[in-house]
């Protein structure tokens, strides 16, 4: 009997316990929802500011000039997605091992033997000075919430960290190259068509040249093109049937469904009821938890945008103001090459038309959660970083003279990890111009990822631009990783931006 009553005391004590459990969990995560209500005194704002938000919790920030309204929109970023702005953050800077432990030490190293860090950080010393100051006042803004007293908003996430690894919670104030990084990796994210020569070479290894080529073909002739009307309708059959005959091979499903990718388009105001262009704009980008883009509205006496943010970003990247709008997709252009590299029997020179040329070399330590530290040797030459440094893993504590290359070195190209990378002053001047010519202008700043930019404003006028920085090359097309060592297939410059593809006001009144 008495045991009986145990049983019974402890399944009355269980409902009490999940629901004292249950209850400090609710108001423990409910801490770390943004204030949106009150005033706050924070250092950095020329003057005060007003964060609204709306039924759907979209900041609508108010202010007297446009770097208050910057640095509002880094509070309102750090408010909502702050643990989402960190993960990126050392994504892009090969730091995740340092939570993670030695599950993304091959990221890292990848992202190491990139520099892609290194090139936000070039990029940054070579920014002018007036668009430092206004990624400086969105990174204030940034470090204004993350120097709250208590950091009682924090997300769950950093505590989760904490708790689970011993590695300190705290956020290290953002930087102009933090900022700077998440664009570059977004870059990253639409354009990595060096895999595609790595397939392509395989494939012609292993079949052949003309059955790489159906299985892997150009744009096909008959299909579809944005600067006509007349070209639609292609057929896709050998597009799509390659698609499969690639799949079957690497033996993976299609989780992308039947679509072939983002889509945007624009009409004036002669196919519209009101008169005006009509611009929609579908980007398809993967589904992620948080959203990828975050909804703000900035608006002073003299600055008004609103639309389509990435959190890390201080800009509005699809989006309108009072005068126009615009929105983006992914072009794809081949902005990536691979070239196969000699290199002398110490590991630190190159071939280049008959000459040995010296490599620079980086050692950056990588801290790794629960393991000890892993040096990771980097090696460049004049065509960029050896990728393939990155995948000899056995070598990566060895002097580079005690170093055995298990894979062909392979050194990579790429246009976002060029010296000048002005991007960020293109989408800063897209939010603000006013007519086609000032849009036009911003988009001479822009180096990667290139996009089609759809155009529209309330003078009724259309356009269409693909800005972006795509290679000129002296040889070849860059499909197939090239002989770095014989100078036939060097970058020698850029599409003139004049000569990129573009179309305003087109005789078939849409794009």
């Amino acid at each position: 009997m008495r045991r009986s009553l145990r049983v019974l005391r402890w399944f009355g004590v269980l409902p009490v316990l999940l629901l004292i459990a249950g209850t400090s969990g609710y108001f423990y995560l409910r801490r770390s929802l943004p204030q949106t209500e009150g005033t706050l005194k924070v250092p950095g704002l020329r003057a005060p500011i007003e964060i609204m938000r709306d039924v759907d919790g979209i900041p609508h920030i108010y202010g007297e000039n446009k770097l208050d309204l910057f640095f509002g929109l880094g509070y309102a970023h750090a408010q909502d997605r702050l643990w989402q702005m960190e993960f990126q953050r050392r994504i892009g800077q090969g730091r995740l091992s340092e939570l993670l432990g030695s599950a993304t030490l091959g990221t890292d190293r990848f992202i190491r033997t990139l520099g892609v860090y290194r090139a936000a950080t070039s990029a940054w010393e070579q920014l002018p000075a007036e668009t430092q100051e206004v990624v400086e006042a969105y990174t204030a803004g940034i470090n204004a919430f993350i120097a709250e007293p208590g950091s009682q908003s924090f997300p769950p996430e950093f505590t989760i960290l904490r708790l689970s690894s011993g590695v300190p919670s705290e956020v290290a104030p953002w930087t102009g190259p933090d900022v700077l990084v998440w664009a570059k990796m977004m870059a990253w994210d639409l354009g990595g068509n060096y895999s595609t020569e790595l397939l392509r070479n395989d494939l012609t290894r292993a079949v052949g040249a003309d059955r790489a080529a159906q299985l892997l073909p150009g744009y096909p002739d008959d299909g579809p093109t944005i600067m006509t009307a007349t070209a639609g309708g292609g057929d896709y059959t050998p597009l799509i049937a390659a698609g499969e005959d690639l799949r079957a091979l690497m033996g993976i499903g299609n989780p992308s469904g039947e679509g072939l990718g983002s889509n945007n388009w624009v009409v004036d105001g002669t196919k519209t009821t009101t008169g005006l262009p009509l611009l929609a704009d579908d980007p398809h980008l993967s589904t992620r938890v948080p959203s990828i883009w975050y909804l703000a509205h900035l608006s002073s006496p003299d600055f008004h945008v609103i639309g389509a943010s990435l959190p890390g970003l201080p800009s509005v990247v699809i989006g309108r103001n009072d005068a126009i709008a615009w929105g983006v997709t992914n072009v794809g252009p081949d902005v990536q090459d691979l070239f196969r590299e000699r290199l002398d029997a110490t590991g630190r020179m190159a071939e280049f038309q008959g000459q040995m040329e010296p490599m620079t070399v980086i050692t950056e330590t990588i801290k790794v959660r629960g393991a000890p530290d892993v040096n990771q040797v980097v090696r460049i030459t004049r065509h960029g970083p050896l990728i393939s440094d990155a995948l000899n893993n056995n070598n990566a504590d060895l002097p580079l003279d005690e170093q055995r290359d298990e894979l062909e070195p392979l050194a990579f190209r790429w246009t976002a990890l060029e010296p000048e990378d002005t991007t960020i002053i293109a989408f800063l001047g897209i939010n603000e111009a006013q007519n086609w010519d000032q849009f036009k202008a911003a988009l001479q700043d822009y180096v990667a990822p290139s996009q089609n930019f759809v155009y529209a404003d309330r003078e009724g006028n259309i356009g269409y631009y693909a800005p972006g920085r795509i290679p000129v090359r002296a040889g070849g097309d860059g499909a197939l990783p090239a002989e770095g060592w014989s100078g036939a297939h060097e970058w020698t410059g850029w599409v003139p931006f004049e000569e990129l593809p573009q179309s305003y006001n087109p005789p078939e009144h849409f794009v």
